[in-house]
């Protein structure tokens, strides 16, 4: 079986190429696959999902893809009865509509009911608290317009199904450089994952380095350092984002951005 490459745009699958075929995907509101595009702009497969995750109907002659339900957000399918999708921190089980571990943030949120109930209209990229797609759309256009790319969405139950949505914006990002803002989102998607939940503080401030570009190429610039101090779960950690511009043999400068994560003092 050849392997699968993803294709993310902005923390989306957009995408995938398998065997030097790329396919694209069409998604519905929710985030789940309804159906996959060559590169001619040809409607291959079409798809239907159940609230839970199940299929209820498909339609094409080209192999399924890699996700499907929920797919764009990454939630990945195991092939297993019990603990059907991969979500980062847990597995979830389409037969019973509900994860199969308690959340990490209990007793904050359900121990193990998925969406508050709702599985139709909000998704869990994290496997850690609900967030509704509209509310990830808005956060984004948002912190797009405030010139970072790097958002965080609070949510919580509200009478008749609705939601209160608050977005953080991170908009203390010194500069609207898109690699930086690219860098520093990767940076807390990682936290997150690796000791979730994390919360935002303020940055510090940002520091001068020696950048290691070509010594051939003169002059060597110096680079910006910037540092933020990340709190999850009960820990501190410094979270770094390294930013160079370096010329390359062409005479053509490009920036380029990094991160490190270590635990703060």
């Amino acid at each position: 079986m050849p392997k699968r490459q993803y294709h993310i745009v902005d923390g989306r699958v957009i995408g995938e190429t398998s065997g030097g075929v790329r396919t694209d995907y069409l998604r519905d509101a929710l985030g789940s696959v309804t159906g996959t595009v060559n590169q001619s702009a040809q409607v291959r497969n079409t798809y239907r999902w159940k609230p839970h995750g199940s299929e209820l109907a498909s339609t094409g002659p080209d192999p399924d893809p890699g996700v499907g339900w929920n797919g764009t957000w990454g939630y990945r399918p195991t092939g297993r009865l019990r603990a059907s999708h991969y979500v980062v921190h847990r597995h979830y089980d389409q037969l019973s509509g509900q994860w199969t571990t308690v959340d990490p943030l209990w007793p904050d949120e359900p121990a193990f009911a998925y969406g508050w109930g709702t599985p139709t209209s909000v998704q869990d990229a994290m496997g850690l608290r609900p967030c509704c797609p509209s509310a990830i759309a808005t956060c984004t256009a948002q912190c797009t317009l405030n010139g970072c790319l790097v958002w965080q969405c609070e949510e919580a139950p509200h009478k008749g199904g609705w939601h209160i949505v608050t977005c953080d914006c991170i908009d203390e990002c010194p500069n609207p450089i898109r690699s930086q803002a690219q860098a520093l989102r990767g940076g807390l998607l990682d936290l997150n994952r690796r000791y979730g939940p994390c919360g935002k503080r303020k940055p510090n401030a940002a520091t001068d380095f020696l950048c290691d570009c070509d010594p051939k190429l003169p002059p060597e610039p110096s680079g910006k350092h910037y540092t933020w101090t990340i709190r999850c779960s009960g820990r501190s950690y410094a979270l770094s984002v390294m930013c160079c511009k370096c010329q390359n043999s062409l005479g053509k400068q490009s920036e380029h951005c990094w991160y490190k994560i270590h635990p703060s003092r």
